[in-house]
């Protein structure tokens, strides 16, 4: 393996390796990351001088790319399960895309913050999802609220007197999950 990495350090050291291009702009503001072409772009050149070349392939949803060296037989391996949190053949493509992208960063020794991109866009992504599932939790619990409430006009009025909300209005505005809360806990010690 001694040839192989002689050859990669000489590439490294290539005026014709550079620094990825960040060419693509995430669905998340403000990130861009580097695609697979800016990698190749910036790397290919320099690799094939030094008879290395990158060989990925996929088998039993396992996604093995190789840095291999051409004059020696000698390699290494970078291997990734491809996991999709979508079906079809377009989510699967999807998740082949990304982990070839981070198999090349990882083989070629790309170095760059599109990790912490992109664990900031998964981050914000994550956040979005939790916001959106306490929304519904709280629409719901508004639902069962109101419910209750206009089963006893007399309970009602307390709470629209007591809280100033007025479940009896059919255009209930969005309340605070507290004073939701307040008004379940008053509603229990009845």
């Amino acid at each position: 393996m001694i040839e192989l990495l002689k050859a990669f350090l000489e590439a490294k050291k290539s005026p014709h390796w550079k620094e990825p291009a960040k060419s693509k702009k995430s669905q998340y503001p403000g990130v861009y990351y580097s695609t697979i072409e800016d990698i190749n772009n910036a790397t290919t050149k320099a690799l094939s001088d030094n008879n290395l070349i990158i060989i990925p392939a996929v088998k039993d949803n396992i996604l093995s790319v190789k840095l291999y060296h051409t004059l020696t037989n000698q390699w290494i391996e970078d291997n990734r399960m491809l996991v999709s949190e979508k079906p079809g053949n377009q989510a699967i493509g999807a998740a082949q895309s990304y982990q070839l992208r981070y198999a090349l960063k990882a083989l070629l020794n790309i170095c760059g913050n599109d990790d912490e991109d992109d664990g900031q866009a998964e981050q914000a992504y994550i956040d979005k999802q939790v916001i959106k599932k306490k929304e519904a939790e709280l629409a719901g619990l508004l639902i069962n609220v109101k419910e209750h409430v206009l089963q006893n006009k007399y309970v009602a009025d307390m709470i629209k007197e007591k809280f100033n909300i007025d479940f009896t209005s059919d255009s209930l505005h969005h309340v605070e999950k507290s004073k939701l809360d307040e008004v379940v806990k008053f509603i229990k010690s009845r």
